[in-house]
């Protein structure tokens, strides 16, 4: 999939990552973006790197137990954040809809 296409092609990697650690970018995952986010490693782990398995992860992307669409309203806060589009906004609680078949 995508994220093996970046995490094997060493030049997209290295540009893709010094995107990343600039300090004046703001990355945002929607959908299959999150999904490929979590993937490369850039949201849902501890920082922490084993050689053998990667980093160390803080989320689990599953099926819905449903195994159907879902749709639901969720709220989310706002953390610190050096981001332009945040500023101002740190601690803002925030609705916003979330819906996929995967979970």
């Amino acid at each position: 999939g995508w994220a093996a296409s970046i995490l094997f092609n060493p030049a997209v990697r290295a540009e893709l990552e010094r995107f990343r650690c600039r300090p004046d970018t703001f990355s945002l995952g929607v959908c299959n973006g999150c999904q490929l986010m979590a993937h490369l490693g850039w949201v849902g782990h501890t920082g922490e790197r084993d050689v053998a398995t990667g980093p160390a992860p803080l989320l689990s992307l599953e099926r819905n137990r449903s195994g159907r669409f879902e749709s639901r309203f969720v709220t989310v806060q706002v953390e610190p954040s050096p981001a332009l589009l945040l500023r101002g906004m740190e601690g803002a609680r925030l609705g916003v809809w979330v819906a996929h078949g995967e979970g």
